[in-house]
């Protein structure tokens, strides 16, 4: 539903931090409520291999929720799943990992980002290129 400025009234992010694109004030996800989500995010992609797709993409730019918890100005959570670049991965690798697990090897598993999200709380070029360097290391991503 939304309010009279146009923002949505629910939004879930890794952190109770608004952000300039979405214009709303976002609820700290609970871990079981992540873990859901990274289930869900498997399952897709099972249904998408399913359908006969040759791959998949995961979507981790423009400030979307994995984008959020790599993004250490909305990611302020103080869990496995904030604070270090380790721990702000954290979503995003569980992510692949559960996509993985559902189609293989042989699937292709790829992975959009925004090389600089282009606003003052966004993600900026050296900041995804730690990312990418630490994903690229992990071999999991085609």
């Amino acid at each position: 539903m939304e309010s009279q400025d146009g923002s949505l009234s629910v939004a879930l992010a890794p952190s109770a931090v608004p952000t300039e694109r979405f214009h709303v004030m976002p609820r700290a996800m609970p871990v079981p409520l992540i873990e859901e989500i990274v289930a869900c995010f498997g399952a897709s992609a099972r249904r998408l291999q399913a359908a006969g797709l040759d791959g998949v993409e995961i979507v981790a730019s423009h400030g979307y929720l994995p984008a959020q918890f790599l993004n250490p100005r909305v990611n302020i959570r103080e869990d496995q799943y904030g604070g270090s670049l380790e721990n702000r991965l954290r979503f995003l690798r569980d992510i692949i990992d559960a996509v993985r697990t559902k189609v293989g090897r042989e699937f292709v598993v790829g992975i959009r980002v925004s090389a600089s999200e282009e606003t003052d709380d966004g993600l900026q070029a050296n900041e995804m290129l730690d990312v990418l360097s630490a994903l690229n290391a992990d071999g999991t991503i085609d």
